[in-house]
Order: C-alpha cells, then structure tokens, then sequence
C-alpha cells in the first residue's frame, strides 16, 4: 500500500508538518514545539474529523492559537481545581485514560494529540506513564484512530528509544 508522505516542512516554520495521517497509526513528533501537531487536530476536525487534545496549556488559550473548533475535546492538565476541562496529571490512570479511551472507541477514527507526555512522567514516573501511553496506542490502533505524542528528546534521555518503539512512525523536527 503507497503511503503519502506524512511530514512536509510547515507553513512558515521550518518544522515539520503533518498530513495524510494513515487512520490506526501512531505517530511520535520528536520535537520541543507542539504546533505541528496541534495542526493537523485542527485540520482533521475542520475537515469533519474527530479530534482530542491532551494539554498543559489552558483550553481558551489553545483554541485561539490554533483555531481549534469547539468539537476538539480539550483535556487541560493542571492542578487548578474545577477549571473546565481540567484534569489533574496525578489522576491519570483513572480520569485521563477513561477520557482519551473513550474518545478512541467512541467514533470512527480520529486524531488525539497528546502534547505533555514529560509533564505525565514528571507526575506520575516514567513506568506508570508508558503503560498507560501504551495502552491508549493499542487501542487507538484497534479502532482505527490516530494517536500525535510530542516528546522533547532532551526530556526523555535514553528512555527516548523505548518510547520511539511503541509508534508506527517517527516524525522528527528538522
């Protein structure tokens, strides 16, 4: 099966940008800067798709940075509480993977970007953290939906290599 190319440098940028997502895969953006990601959400709600964010930055923020549509569900990683759609990072293995499992298996396909994978290491350890990482890829491959990580490479140290292993494509900032 011919596959179109998935990054091409982005509008303006230099960096790379998403497209042709192939529905089931799961990509890893290796860079420190989420736009391309972030992006290609917004491209595939505006286009009738589906799209989750997982975040540490607020959602009004978000949504007008990136002209997210009010149908891209926004988690909000904070500690703030009631903030709508806050989640609390230590509350990971309970409300943030109901949220992102549910949205995998909910729909057809789909595109979850998840921008703050550090940010759930910091929080809640590195095992902890991948285990439930990969549990939402498995799923997300099953159901046909497509799962955008952004990982820091200065963050993740040697563990950067096993985190890699786990996608379907490796996407690296130029």
């Amino acid at each position: 099966m011919a596959v179109a190319p998935i990054a091409a440098p982005g509008p303006g940028t230099g960096g790379p940008e998403l497209r042709d997502l192939v529905p089931g895969n799961n990509y890893i953006l290796i860079s420190g800067n989420p736009d391309p990601a972030l992006r290609a959400a917004s491209r595939a709600a505006l286009s009738g798709g589906r799209g989750m964010v997982v975040t540490h930055v607020a959602p009004v923020k978000l949504r007008r940075q990136f002209y997210l549509p009010k149908g891209v569900l926004v988690m909000w990683l904070t500690d703030m509480e009631d903030a709508p759609g806050g989640i609390n990072p230590k509350r990971m293995e309970f409300e943030l993977a109901k949220a992102m499992l549910t949205f995998i298996r909910e729909g057809q396909g789909g595109v979850l970007v998840i921008d703050c994978f550090e940010h759930l290491v910091q929080e809640n350890g590195y095992e902890r953290s991948f285990a439930t990482l990969k549990r939402v890829l498995d799923a997300a491959s099953e159901a046909g939906a497509s799962v955008i990580a952004v990982v820091n490479p200065r963050t993740l140290g040697e563990r950067l290599g096993d985190v890699r292993s786990a996608f379907d494509r490796v996407v690296k900032e130029e």
